[in-house]
């Protein structure tokens, strides 16, 4: 499992190794590492990304930093999120989310009449 830090939602993300190996291949293919500029972001990307192994029971021990950094104390929420899944500080978590109202725009923008 590999765990990416994301400072903006301030969730932690969990991604299977054959999801995140695709996703870095991805990244990297749109870069050019000769480049000074694409260098430091891919390195800077990298860096918050740390590979975490599973116990034998299947569970993943998140450290107190990564959980210090997503404000998570006593309880943590996890979300499952396609091919991955996100571990929140609820209260934060629940301020990401959308209004109802915007929620159904947003949907109906994307989707239109399928939803």
């Amino acid at each position: 499992m590999y765990l990416e830090i994301d400072a903006v939602s301030k969730c932690v993300k969990l991604y299977p190794e054959s999801v995140w190996r695709k996703l870095d291949e991805e990244f990297k293919s749109k870069l050019n590492l000769w480049d000074k500029r694409d260098l430091n972001l891919y390195r800077q990307f990298t860096s918050r990304v740390e590979l975490v192994d599973l116990d034998s029971s299947g569970r993943v021990l998140i450290q107190k930093k990564h959980l210090e950094k997503i404000e998570v104390e006593t309880e943590a929420l996890f979300v499952g999120v396609g091919y991955y899944f996100e571990v929140w500080n609820k209260d934060n978590f629940e301020k990401s989310l959308y209004e109802e109202v915007d929620f159904d725009k947003a949907m109906h923008e994307k989707m239109g009449n399928r939803v």
